[in-house]
């Protein structure tokens, strides 16, 4: 039997929100929220730290409630490339110097 992923949806269920009210707590609108929820939109760190205020849970329980394809990309700085071509490189592993994508 498969362990159910607990998500976002799960926690704002167990913390007594609906869909709406959640939304309206945290000013995003409910159609957004519900493409976080279902992993279609990748929240920002802010609506991550007005989800967690709203829910009262850490920035960290909501962050681990999201869905794994849902899970932020943060690229330091200095380490951003320039073009969409290699940042999907960078997303991917795959460079000029690392062409096999291993880690």
């Amino acid at each position: 039997m498969k362990t159910p992923i607990l998500g976002l949806a799960h926690l704002r269920k167990i913390k007594g929100f609906s869909q709406k009210e959640l939304a309206h707590k945290t000013g995003i609108v409910r159609t957004t929220l519900s493409r976080i929820e279902s992993g279609r939109v990748r929240p920002s760190l802010y609506e991550v730290r007005w989800i967690a205020e709203a829910l009262g849970a850490g920035e960290a329980e909501v962050l681990a409630s999201l869905e794994p394809m849902n899970a932020i990309l943060w690229v330091p700085k200095c380490e951003r490339p320039s073009g969409m071509e290699k940042f999907l490189q960078y997303r991917h592993g795959t460079t000029s110097d690392n062409p096999s994508g291993a880690i």
